[in-house]
């Protein structure tokens, strides 16, 4: 029996990321919620997502959520994965938003703010938070983002 050892391989291997399988769980489907959180740390109302993650090169991944009132187009999705951490920008084709009424306001002109979302992957489940810049305003000359932000977590329900 002969054994042969490729030394670049076992040096390589020490430089692996904690969770070297995070690419493969991260392709499938996930189902979950998100929710608004204020300032003074009163949640809102929670939604729910479907998400569809594919795994692409160099721990960065693509895909599409799907909200579950979804009376608008599906958000593309484009992040990477760093052992078990995790983060993607959320982006909707165009602006919408619900006004006072909690009617849906479309405007296709504009495009919608970019959502940054941040979590931990562990086994089949993935939580963390997320923000969005939703205005600016000035303040003594000096220019402050106005800023939404949230929790969400899901549970991957196909690979």
């Amino acid at each position: 029996v002969k054994l042969s050892i490729n030394y670049f391989q076992l040096f390589l291997g020490f430089f692996k990321p904690i969770n070297a399988n995070s690419m493969s769980v991260i392709s499938g489907k996930w189902a979950g919620t998100y929710t608004t959180v204020s300032e003074d740390g009163t949640e809102g109302e929670t939604k729910n997502f479907d998400m569809i993650l594919t795994e692409e090169e160099d721990d960065e991944f693509t895909g599409e959520i799907f909200d579950s009132n979804q009376k608008h187009e599906a958000a593309k999705v484009t992040g990477f994965i760093m052992g078990d951490t995790l983060s993607f920008v959320k982006q909707y084709p165009y602006l919408f938003k619900y006004n006072e009424n909690g009617e849906l306001e479309v405007d296709k002109t504009k495009p919608h703010p970019e959502i940054n979302y941040q979590g931990e992957l562990e086994g089949n489940e993935i939580s963390g938070e997320w923000d969005m810049e939703i205005g600016t305003m000035q303040f003594y000359g000096d220019y402050y983002s106005k800023m939404m932000s949230g929790k969400w977590q899901v549970k991957k329900i196909i690979d």
